[in-house]
């Protein structure tokens, strides 16, 4: 029920999630939405997928994907550095890849839905959402150099003009 995967978002997140890694800074990501098409049952306090059988994904392709594509890029350039003895190099790269085999995924999982309420529940997600202003990602975004420096000189001529900073 998902719609055809863009290699240019996807190479958008990756290149985000590779960045906050270089950068030592926390990223996070909404909720995986998936379906169990009811094909999972409760095994003590835990739910079960049933042998041979999946969960399917409603909301979380690009990310999945890209989490995916991150961590094949920084194997390579690990394998790379290690072929040109940059063994200190290799070693980052690899715990970059650990952090993020490693990464906690919030899941959101429908027990029973139909493929037409899958659909339905992709639409929902995906129809109403709305981009983050700009203001708020320069309050809120401390990862991006430009971020921070805009919100230091708005700061500094807070009390000379009259500066909104949560909006755009």
């Amino acid at each position: 029920v998902q719609r055809v995967l863009s290699p240019a978002r996807r190479r958008e997140i990756r290149d985000f999630i590779i960045m906050s890694l270089e950068k030592g800074v926390p990223f996070y990501f909404s909720p995986f939405v998936y379906s169990a098409r009811g094909k999972m049952r409760a095994q003590g306090d835990t739910l079960v997928i049933e042998p041979g059988h999946y969960l399917y994904l409603i909301d979380g392709m690009h990310r999945t994907s890209a989490l995916l594509a991150a961590i094949s890029y920084l194997e390579t350039e690990a394998n790379i550095a290690e072929e040109i003895n940059r063994f200190q190099e290799a070693q980052k790269l690899r715990s970059y890849i650990e952090a993020l085999e490693n990464y906690p995924v919030a899941m959101q999982i429908y027990l029973d839905l139909s493929i037409e309420q899958e659909k339905q529940a992709f639409t929902d997600k995906n129809h109403e959402r709305k981009e983050i202003q700009g203001g708020q990602i320069l309050q809120y975004d401390q990862r991006d150099e430009y971020s921070r420096l805009t919100m230091q000189v708005a700061n500094q001529l807070q009390d000379d003009m009259e500066i909104e900073l949560t909006a755009t």
